[in-house]
């Protein structure tokens, strides 16, 4: 394969997603009691503010605007306003406090329960224009009011309310335009009359004084040359009424006032053309007839645009029409009890999830073997089940009752516990220990633990057990001098025996210290009573031949000993084994605890194998270590 060849995605790729996906289920398992109280929490509360929360209901009118295309010289918006964002112009005027206003006088709105809380009007308007939603439909000139209430019956009322108030606020607004229209029409009424007046005026005593000028071809041949200059004052008048209206509403800085501008510069600077353009002999009689002539235009003209503007001040129709009225809603649009309770099951799932997270990041536990491997950079020898949880040790404690912990029930040489993953554990171990070199001139091994309650002596029992079940001949021997357990896990009497402090001291010999134990390869050497000083005992020269002793008389010494941190019995017996195994606790040790034991072993030197991780429910976490579940299955699938 060559450098530029796709490569296969390495194995870890897919491992790393494997354990997301086991660790997420792991802590399923772990904090379901505290995720179902979330969620329990979460639902209750929504379901209490389903059947609290009052009903909202929302009545709906439809009305239709006039097209922006339609020639409707009412329409004073359409012509305004650009036709991309006159539906979005009517949306804000329909949303408008104007209109919330005017539909709250029509329907008496504060006399409304649901209103009685509202000091004013306006307090009132402000909070119906908050329930007010306008929206369209797309690709017409449709508007679609809606207007939400807990009343059934007002819902209706206000939405059929805020339709005529849009209307006559659009009316108002139309007829505002017509009247100022009008005013500055009747003004310019007033001007030109009294302009006319005076130029005939003038032209009446010129003609008087020169009546060889004011003849019939004059006549006529003045007419041909004012027609143009009539048009274009007309043109220039029209262009002045739209920016007079115009400049009522908007700035002089508007674009459309400034294009107005400059179109009535240029038809005005045509129009100073045109003049100038008269013969110049007849410069003066054709001056004061074409004055009075456009002046009799201009003012004809006037009195027809006064006429069209007193006709649309008193028009009463804005082309915007009610296709439906609001009907009174059958159902409540809130709330929404299915929406809500399927939300907020999901959102407490998630925040469940999330908290037992949190919990988790926070709590310094050991939580599988994979971060055990990575934080100690030890070797995971063995996953030990927790023997509480085994099927077999489960229906023998419903039987007996509950077990301590120091019982022989629990112990894999049990018939209870053959073809177990409990009982293989151990042999796992052994195994482990096999090929990792500790068999060739190593025979003392220790499973110690950093602090207590971890199960370390069931654990260094169990592979006592499992060494004698190779036919090799062990010694398994109490080392934890303070809180001896050797013979209460097996159930022997030890007052009688002193053990390891008495061979220490010189005062017996190994042959009167052993005891025989269950299996015919397995040899106890318990301690029967507490030593005042244990540290000095086990940290003093004669601890060495001591354990010579043992390691000619025995294949394999397993020893128990104290816990680390509490004490230094166990780092002083560290250096005098051939090797030391840590022991964690699923779920119970602290990492920060393993990591000061880990660092007091290292600092005697002790020869440190590798970790155990001890108490896991297999069948539960199955998925998290890989072998529980489907190991299980091909248990029962043999016995059966």
């Amino acid at each position: 394969m060559t450098d530029t060849e796709p490569r296969a995605p390495a194995p870890e790729m897919f491992l790393d997603e494997e354990i997301d996906l086991r660790e997420s289920l792991r802590l399923v398992f772990k904090h379901y009691k505290l995720m179902n109280t979330i969620v329990a929490a979460a639902m209750i509360a929504a379901f209490t503010y389903c059947l609290m929360a009052p009903k909202i209901w929302q009545a709906q009118a439809t009305v239709e605007v006039p097209d922006s295309k339609a020639d409707n010289p009412l329409n004073k918006l359409s012509v305004l306003v650009a036709t991309s964002d006159r539906m979005e112009t009517y949306q804000e005027i329909a949303r408008s406090a104007n209109v919330a206003r005017r539909a709250a006088v029509a329907v008496g709105l504060t006399a409304s329960p649901e209103y009685a809380e509202e000091t004013d009007l306006e307090a009132a308007t402000a909070k119906l224009k908050k329930r007010i939603t306008v929206s369209t439909v797309k690709d017409s000139t449709i508007l679609l009011i809606q207007v939400r209430s807990t009343e059934r019956k007002l819902a209706a009322s206000l939405a059929d309310a805020v339709a005529q108030a849009f209307i006559d606020a659009n009316l108002d607004f139309s007829k505002k335009g017509a009247r100022s229209r009008r005013q500055f029409v009747e003004s310019q009424v007033i001007q030109v009359k009294s302009q006319l007046n005076m130029d005939e005026d003038l032209l009446q005593k010129f003609s008087s004084r020169n009546k060889s000028l004011a003849g019939p071809a004059n006549n006529s041949q003045g007419s041909a040359a004012i027609d143009p200059l009539i048009k274009l004052k007309s043109e220039i008048l029209d262009l002045k009424v739209e920016r007079g209206e115009l400049a009522n509403r908007f700035s002089p800085e508007h674009p459309r006032i400034r294009n107005l501008d400059a179109q009535i510069s240029a038809a005005q600077a045509q129009y100073d053309h045109e003049m100038s353009k008269l013969p110049s002999d007849t410069m003066d009689y054709n001056r004061l007839a074409r004055d009075v002539k456009v002046g009799e235009g201009v003012y004809t003209l006037l009195l027809e645009k006064l006429q069209e503007a007193r006709i649309d001040e008193n028009a009463d129709d804005t082309d915007i029409v009610v296709v439906d009225g609001a009907q009174t809603p059958v159902q409540p649009v809130a709330p929404q009890r299915l929406a809500i309770l399927a939300v907020t099951l999901g959102l407490s799932i998630l925040g469940a999830f999330g908290i037992a997270a949190l919990v988790e990041y926070f709590r310094d536990e050991v939580k599988g073997e994979d971060e055990l491997a990575r934080r100690t950079k030890l070797p995971v020898l063995a996953v030990i089940p927790d023997w509480r949880e085994t099927k077999d040790a489960t229906i023998l404690r419903i039987k007996n009752g509950p077990k301590k912990i120091h019982d022989p029930s629990y112990l894999i040489h049990q018939s209870y516990f053959q073809h177990n993953y409990y009982s293989e554990a151990s042999k796992i171990l052994r195994t482990n220990l096999k090929f990792s070199g500790f068999e060739k001139n190593r025979k003392t091994v220790s499973l110690m633990s950093a602090s207590r309650q971890e199960g370390k002596t069931l654990c260094n029992a169990n592979l006592a057990i499992a060494f004698a079940q190779t036919g090799k001949k062990i010694l398994f021997c109490d080392a934890d001098l303070r809180k001896p357990s050797v013979h209460k896990i097996f159930d022997i009497p030890a007052t009688n025996y002193q053990g390891l402090p008495l061979l220490i001291s010189g005062q017996g010999s190994v042959d009167g210290m052993v005891v025989k134990g269950p299996l015919d390869n397995l040899w106890l050497l318990p301690c029967g009573v507490k030593v005042p000083n244990p540290s000095e005992l086990l940290g003093s020269e004669d601890l060495e031949p001591v354990i010579k002793s043992l390691r000619e008389k025995f294949d394999y010494i397993v020893f128990d000993s104290a816990p680390v941190l509490p004490v230094t019995d166990s780092v002083l017996l560290a250096p005098h084994l051939d090797g030391v195994i840590l022991l964690a606790r699923f779920e119970s040790s602290r990492l920060r605890e393993i990591d000061s034991a880990l660092q007091q072993l290292r600092g005697v030197k002790a020869h440190l194998l590798g970790m155990v991780l001890n108490g896991v429910n297999m069948q539960r976490y199955g998925y998290g270590y890989g072998y529980g579940r489907r190991y299980y299955a091909y248990e029962f699938a043999d016995k059966s």
